[in-house]
Formats: C-alpha cells, sequence, structure tokens
C-alpha cells in the first residue's frame, strides 16, 4: 500500500550482508566487471570475529581474476602477503612430508619458525589478515563507483518487472539503525543474499 517511494539510489547490484563472499564478489564484479555496487550491513560491512584460514592454492585463484580489457590480474602475488596474518607449515623441513602431529607456524614479518603440537587440524595453510583485507576491498568498491554502507537493516524486497520480459528491477527497502529507524529504497538489476542466519 502508500504512494510511490524515493529511490536513493540505483545500482546493477545489491548486496545484502557484508561479509567475506559478498565483499569479495563485490569489488569484483565493480572494479573487474564495471557494476556499479551496493553493500550494506546492519553491523559493519567486512568486520568480522570469526578466523578466516585457507589454503595457498584458494588464495592465489584471487590472482587469476583478469580484468578483460587491461590484462591486470584484480591482486597481484605481491599485494597478498598484505593480507597473510599467519603461514601454517605442516611439512617436515626434512622429508618435505607432511607431519601428522606437528606443525610450526611462520611469522611472515620475521620469518621465524615456532612448532605447534597437535595443530594438523588447522582449516588452512594461510590465516588471513581480516581487518586487512576488508579494508582493501572496501576500498576497491569505492574507488569503482561502489557503496559501502553499515547500520542498514534489511527489511524488505519488491520486484518490479513484466513477467514475460527478461529484465526485471527490485526495490531492497532497509532501515537506518542509527537515526531513529528511517525507511531507505534503493533500486537493482540484482539481489545477493549473503546474511547467514539473518537471512529472511
Amino acid at each position: 500500500g502508500g504512494g510511490p517511494v524515493e529511490i536513493q539510489d540505483s545500482f546493477d547490484i545489491i548486496y545484502a550482508g557484508g561479509g567475506p563472499a559478498n565483499m569479495l564478489h563485490a569489488a569484483v564484479m565493480a572494479s573487474i566487471y564495471n557494476r556499479k555496487v551496493l553493500v550494506f550491513d546492519k553491523g559493519v560491512a567486512g568486520e568480522t570475529r570469526k578466523s578466516w584460514n585457507i589454503s595457498w592454492g584458494e588464495l592465489l585463484e584471487l590472482t587469476e581474476i583478469i580484468h578483460p580489457k587491461t590484462g591486470m590480474p584484480f591482486v597481484t602475488r605481491s599485494q597478498l602477503h598484505d593480507f597473510i596474518a599467519t603461514i601454517y607449515d605442516r611439512r617436515d623441513p626434512i622429508t618435505n612430508r607432511w607431519r601428522s602431529q606437528t606443525s610450526f607456524i611462520l611469522n611472515p614479518a620475521t620469518g621465524e619458525r615456532e612448532e605447534m603440537p597437535n595443530s594438523s587440524s588447522a582449516a588452512g595453510e594461510i590465516a588471513i589478515n581480516e581487518e586487512a583485507l576488508f579494508a582493501w576491498l572496501r576500498n576497491v568498491i569505492e574507488e569503482n563507483r561502489g557503496t559501502v554502507l553499515d547500520k542498514l537493516e534489511y527489511s524488505d524486497v519488491y520486484i518490479y518487472g513484466q513477467e514475460n520480459h527478461k529484465s526485471k528491477d527490485v526495490v531492497v527497502k532497509v532501515k537506518e539503525l542509527d537515526s531513529g529507524g528511517e525507511f531507505l529504497y534503493y533500486k537493482g538489476g540484482l539481489l545477493i543474499d549473503g546474511m547467514g542466519i539473518d537471512s529472511e
């Protein structure tokens, strides 16, 4: 019910939730594919309380995302080092085989090794510096016509377009959490739900 709403801005893609997947995907779509994106979060986009461990292979995949016109990678190998907190080396330095019960931690800054017993169940070889990575992703998004908004809570989504027409738009209704609960509306070509347990 009610009359037309005021659209704050229009985007190619709107991301509900500022977690790792949404922030990474939004940064790639903005910088590599020239899409105008919006990422919003009810907290602070990119802020996480969880540790993020991945393998070398997964991390290096980011360097394989290539801009179709410039041929430049989304991120260079040298840039990756800014996002590494710890490297877990679970290979025996003599036999080069994986240890079953003992790991070494390598500090990238000092190069010092520290033995860690019973840590073979580490989730990945690399512990990510989430703060550095998310700050960089946010910067990439904002430098490429994108917008990242904090303290906005998802409320509803409306889909517009003819039933037999390929092109449809979404209008996302969000609630400002820092200014008395005012509702705002953003238009997009696509809504990606990355809110996790808060998803509706």
